[in-house]
């Protein structure tokens, strides 16, 4: 198992946040994305802050933000040299979101031998498993103390098979501070299917178990979850989870540097 995974300067990145932990929990329009730093309210937080904390890291996240306003406020302020990736934005609160995935869940056969596990303090072996899991399928995995609720609560939902083996695994985090605007949220996306069973429907499977187990545990009021909108699949098990788009609403990263990519 990896304890920070990706590349060296990814891993600087999941090092210097976790350093930061402190200094986040004062901050109400931060928080610490595990990959990256996430700037909720760009406005209200300063454009010049903004731009202090990308060069300090090489990219940041900004949450739920107008697409068209904020790409060509990006472009003006970094340049032609600079990326800036986003993906489609897609919330729901506890209802609907719960019962329409109760509903997901208990539509699936699964084989006898095959089991859905649900763990907030995963050990190495799961940790390491979901993270090849989550290679495999191109998607950058959170580093192993987020997943393990070193600093937040989070939670690791895998469906394992007979042999032992992880088939898919989502988790989701309260990433967010209780004064910010995101209050109350869970954070929940990694969804990833081995390659020996995609599109059988699984990604929804365990993204609806993740949800439903979570807001148990963890209680959240409402959650977030994002998937670019050319990856049909993604939006599609998004929506069919009971979470709504929000049209022109993005989270956008502002990515000046190399080494991060996730699907």
């Amino acid at each position: 198992m990896a304890e920070y995974v990706g590349p060296d300067s990814v891993v600087a990145v999941q090092k210097a946040l976790r350093a930061r932990t402190a200094d986040l929990a004062t901050q109400p329009l931060l928080s610490n994305g595990g990959r990256m730093l996430n700037i909720l309210e760009a406005d209200a937080y300063g454009w010049d802050r903004v731009r202090a904390e990308v060069q300090t890291y090489g990219y940041v996240g900004l949450t739920k933000v107008s697409r068209d306003t904020t790409l060509a406020r990006l472009a003006q302020d970094f340049g032609p040299n600079a990326d800036f990736p986003h993906w489609d934005v897609f919330t729901g609160q506890a209802e609907p979101v719960t019962t329409a995935c109760r509903a997901i869940v208990g539509s699936y056969n699964l084989p006898r031998d095959w089991k859905l596990i649900h763990e907030t303090m995963p050990d190495d072996q799961l940790i390491e498993a979901a993270q090849s899991v989550n290679l495999a399928a191109g998607v950058q995995s959170p580093p192993a103390y987020y997943l393990r609720s070193d600093f937040m609560p989070s939670m690791l939902t895998a469906l394992i098979d007979g042999s032992g083996g992880m088939v898919a695994c989502a988790s989701g985090n309260m990433r967010y501070h209780a004064d910010g605007p995101m209050a109350g949220g869970m954070f929940a996306g990694g969804v990833s299917v081995a390659e020996v069973h995609r599109r059988k429907g699984l990604g929804a499977l365990v993204n609806a178990a993740l949800l439903v187990e979570s807001q148990r545990v963890l209680g959240w009021t409402h959650v977030l979850e994002q998937a670019r909108a050319t990856n049909l699949a993604s939006v599609a098990m998004i929506e069919h989870c009971g979470l709504m788009s929000w049209p022109g609403v993005v989270t956008c990263m502002v990515n000046i540097g190399t080494g991060f990519q996730t699907r």
